[in-house]
């Protein structure tokens, strides 16, 4: 039901002719948001040949499930802690745009240094700088579900309570792709369908590789 596979190999399988500059039909993506995504794509080729790129693998992926299923959104969710100890800056709050998942918690006063939501289709400006941050600190992955910013936010944040044995609580740091690679690697497939249900794909680097989890329909 669910995998989680080496992202690399499994567009190497799908070998599409001009997947990535197929027009962008995410529903209610605009035509202007459309070509500055794929801008970003084509800076990833010179001469028909791929060069490396960070987010390209991550990007490409992406526009190919729009081309399937339409109304899907990209996010990334940042570990804020990682961020401001690697950028000397806390993430702040963007209306629409992004969220903290601490927000409404008991842990609001900590917000800043827990996880955050950024939707990329609203602003896809800081992509490149999460691309090079998940490439030294473990604090970025990527999630491709329909859910709208708020929709997702509620979603996670359901599951950031672990429950422990005598009855006490403990914080699932799933935020972290370290973490949430072993996590998946000790789920049973039930505890994965009901974790990632409303998630397509969740793409993080795991023991320095890229994967991904994801529905089997995605």
């Amino acid at each position: 039901m669910y995998k989680a596979i080496d992202l690399m190999t499994e567009i190497a399988r799908d070998k599409p002719e001009a997947p990535l500059l197929n027009q962008f039909a995410a529903e209610g993506a605009s035509d202007c948001l459309s070509k500055r995504l794929h801008a970003m794509l084509r800076a990833g080729i010179q001469d028909g040949v791929l060069v490396e790129k960070p987010m390209l693998d991550v990007q490409s992926r992406f526009m190919r499930l729009t081309e399937r299923r339409r109304g899907l959104r990209w996010y990334a969710l940042i570990d804020g802690y990682q961020y401001e100890q690697h950028t000397g800056q806390r993430l702040e709050r963007i209306d629409e745009t992004n969220c903290a998942l601490f927000d409404g918690t008991e842990d609001a006063p900590l917000a800043h240094a827990g996880p955050w939501l950024h939707d990329l289709l609203r602003d896809p400006q800081p992509m490149d700088e999460l691309a090079g941050l998940e490439q030294i600190r473990p604090a970025i992955s990527w999630l491709i579900t329909p859910l709208d910013l708020e929709g997702l936010a509620r979603c996670l944040r359901l599951k950031l309570d672990a429950k422990l044995s005598g009855g006490y609580k403990a914080l699932l740091r799933f935020y972290d792709p370290r973490v949430l690679g072993k996590l998946f690697n000790v789920m049973t497939a039930m505890q994965r369908i009901t974790f990632f249900e409303l998630i397509d794909e969740w793409h993080f680097i795991y023991e320095g590789k890229r994967v991904w989890m994801g529905r089997h329909d995605a």
